[in-house]
């Protein structure tokens, strides 16, 4: 027996059962405890009410429809083909411009086809009303509101409208073909890879109605995704609907009847929202079609103002059916369940849901918290907006902190005794009358235990006196031993230390030698340096002179040549000539060469100038720390000396860290960096800053150019520091005293 044949006998048996109760139900009942399986119920439904010549009550159409997407096929319980329903129109037929190709699903008065639409040439999912009946004129009206409800909402998680009317005297809605699966049909198939269901009460219709078999056998309970990436998945499809709903509700519009069977999960994995059959618009001016008394919606999934028949609803109501159909993607059962509409009602009314981590402990906290808000019973405490439910299931998909908190335990316990107001008077009143006896016992056990407690003073006195003078005795002797141990340790750490500083003074000397040697060195080179640049400069003074020289006895060779005819003798002066230019070309090139050699003489001077300066400050430094160590060592036997405070008030400035950050973070290390390049570990004295406190303080030296710091940073999702090291280095001015971490 297949899934389908077993929900059909069980719809038949809940149906026989209520009609021989006198209390027969709509469809939309059947549909929300059969769930995802619409079309077969709705088939069976329209069979049962024809044979029994009842038509289904007309205020429960809109719940009757099918939503316009949904593009699911059915299989006969015994052979497995797919079988077609009744239709008002056959295939191939036109309604208008649209011609009607597959029956996608059908409901108590409503029929769902793909069709094209001729003028377009686009696939439309065509929803018709057929079998109006009595109260036509109403069912019309709320046809042509869900069209305008949904017509109103431009967003792609909504199906649109593209066209309504009447053909024929058949009212249809063309709306948006969208391939898919509804949410309710994706809870179904979970179920069913699991092998899991509901009990139910299974009727047999061969036998007498008395004759009910037991509950079928209960496979263990569903606990819906394992992983945290099926988890996720969920949480997206809930979070895209209610990012939809937020644009229904700003345009308006209150769907009332949100839940599994009126989302559609496209291939892609986008969820759509559709179905506005109970849709109210609460800018309308209209007088609403709802009647004092009625309920509209799918009883599973409305709200307890819905279930009190509140004229005012507003988005909050569709915020409380997102928070079920979340509950129950996450763990395939349905926060309130009963076998009874009126058990259900009552539950919805009164009764707090279960954990969803009791049944599925793969759920988060965070996750959880979020889910009860949404079911808060109170309009104040829930999510106000459908938004505001989307955004703190993207801080869990993101692993960021929600906004929503758990409910104190002093609204709890108040509102368990507005469930239960007797049982709560008699445990209270059983609590007073246990106090009031309880202080009747102490009193007179306390006047018995006055006496024995007077008898027992003296030796106590007596006891607590001696174990007064040996608890001294053991004290003194115990002062002592530490005392002598602190002694011996300081004194094998003033020794420790002492060999340090000779060892640090020793290799201060060193340097401070290589220091000197290295100026003595640069002062020579100085000096040699100078000496060969004055001679340079001298040589190329000179040059410049021989130059002109040449210059002005060239020039009076030429003046000599023009005038002289003989040949002999202009030759001579040509040659003549010619040696004098080739002496001043010579010349131009070593002055040339002397200047080139001039200018990198200089850059050395200046290179060199540069590194002395910088030795100066190394053998300044280097003297100081030397004097530092030779001016007072400690002594053998005694405590390492501290400095006077003011001294050390003096040379220390305080630096305060600031976490920007919005974790702990772990201070590491702070390198505070002096003049001439020296680096000075800094002393943290608490190394974490928390979110909260944000801020810790560390004292530098005073004159320091910049710190670096070094910290770790808190993985909220391990709950542990990550042990990566992150550095900030920021320069410190002559007033500036922070330095923030971002």
């Amino acid at each position: 027996m297949d899934v389908n044949e077993h929900t059909v006998i069980e719809f038949r048996a809940a149906y026989a059962k209520d009609r021989a109760a006198g209390c027969l139900q709509g469809l939309d009942h059947y549909q929300a405890l059969f769930s995802g399986c619409d079309d077969v119920i709705a088939r069976e439904f329209e069979r049962l009410a024809g044979d029994d010549g009842e038509a289904p009550d007309d205020d429960l159409l809109a719940t009757s429809l099918m939503g316009a997407t949904v593009r699911e096929t059915t299989a006969d319980a015994s052979t497995g083909r797919r079988t077609e329903s009744t239709s008002p129109y056959r295939l191939d037929e036109n309604l208008g411009p649209y011609q009607l190709e597959e029956e996608l699903g059908r409901g108590g008065q409503g029929v769902v086809y793909r069709a094209t639409d001729t003028r377009m040439g686009r696939a439309v999912a065509l929803k018709i009303l057929r079998h109006l009946g009595p109260g036509a004129e109403q069912i019309l009206e709320r046809f042509k509101r869900e069209a305008q409800a949904a017509a109103k909402t431009e967003h792609p998680g909504v199906c649109p409208v593209y066209d309504a009317g009447i053909e024929d005297g058949i009212p249809y809605i063309a709306m948006r073909y969208v391939e898919g699966r509804t949410l309710a049909k994706c809870i179904s198939e979970t179920l069913q890879d699991a092998g899991t269901r509901e009990d139910t009460m299974v009727v047999d219709f061969e036998v007498h109605e008395e004759q009910a078999s037991p509950p079928a056998t209960s496979s263990p309970t569903p606990t819906g995704p394992q992983n945290r990436s099926d988890v996720m998945q969920a949480v997206l499809l809930v979070e895209q609907t209610a990012r939809a709903l937020h644009a229904v509700h700003e345009a308006g519009v209150i769907h009332r009847d949100v839940k599994p069977g009126n989302v559609m999960v496209t291939p892609s994995g986008e969820a759509v929202v559709m179905d506005f059959g109970l849709a109210r618009d609460e800018r309308s001016d209209l007088e609403t079609l709802t009647r004092t008394g009625d309920l509209f919606g799918t009883p599973a999934y409305m709200s307890p103002e819905q279930l009190r028949s509140q004229k005012e609803l507003d988005r909050r109501t569709d915020v409380w059916s997102l928070g079920v159909v979340l509950y129950e993607c996450l763990t395939l059962v349905r926060p309130f369940r009963s076998t009874s509409r009126e058990g259900l009602y009552q539950a919805i009314l009164t009764k707090e849901p279960d954990s969803p981590r009791r049944v599925n402990p793969s759920i988060p906290k965070d996750l959880a918290v979020v889910i009860a808000s949404a079911l808060e019973k109170e309009t104040d405490r829930r999510y106000q907006t459908s938004l505001d439910l989307a955004e703190d299931l993207r801080r869990v998909r993101e692993y960021e902190p929600i906004l929503a908190k758990p409910t104190p335990r002093r609204i709890r316990l108040t509102r368990w005794s507005q469930r239960n107001p007797g049982l709560a008077a008699a445990l209270g009143g059983l609590l007073l009358v246990l106090s009031a006896g309880l202080g009747t016992s102490l009193l007179f056990l306390g006047q018995s235990l006055k006496e024995q407690t007077e008898k027992q003073k003296a030796l106590a006195a007596l006891s607590d006196l001696k174990a007064d003078t040996d608890a001294a005795l053991d004290a003194y002797a115990e002062a002592l031993e530490k005392e002598q141990v602190r002694n011996e340790r300081a004194e094998t750490a003033n020794r420790t230390r002492l060999q340090t500083l000779e060892s640090e003074k020793t290799e201060l000397q060193k340097k401070l030698a290589a220091a000197n040697a290295l100026l003595k060195e640069s002062e020579e080179l100085r000096r040699a340096t100078e000496t060969d640049l004055e001679v340079s400069r001298k040589r190329i003074a000179a040059i410049e002179e021989e130059r002109d020289r040449l210059r002005k006895e060239l020039e009076g060779l030429r003046k000599s040549l023009s005038a002289v005819s003989g040949s002999e003798k202009l030759e001579r002066l040509k040659q003549e000539v010619t040696r004098l230019s080739r002496q001043v070309q010579s010349l131009e090139r070593t002055k040339a060469d002397l200047q080139e050699r001039l200018s990198k003489e200089e850059s050395d001077r200046k290179a060199r100038e540069v590194t002395n300066a910088r030795l100066v400050e190394l053998k300044n430094e280097l003297e100081r720390r030397l004097m530092q160590l030779t001016a007072k060592p400690p002594d053998a036997g005694s405590a390492p000396a501290k400095p006077p405070a003011s001294k050390k008030a003096a040379n220390l400035r305080t630096l305060q860290l600031v976490n920007r950050f919005s974790h702990p973070i772990r201070i590491r290390s702070v390198v505070a960096r002096l003049p001439g390049g020296t680096e000075t570990q800094v002393t943290i004295p608490g190394g974490d800053i928390s979110s909260a406190s944000r801020t810790t303080q560390v004292s530098i030296p005073r004159g320091t150019t910049s710190v670096a710091i070094t910290f770790w940073r808190f993985d909220w999702r391990n709950r542990r520091f990550l042990r990566r090291n992150v550095v900030v280095t920021q320069r410190i001015s002559g007033k500036s005293t922070t330095v923030e971490l971002r």
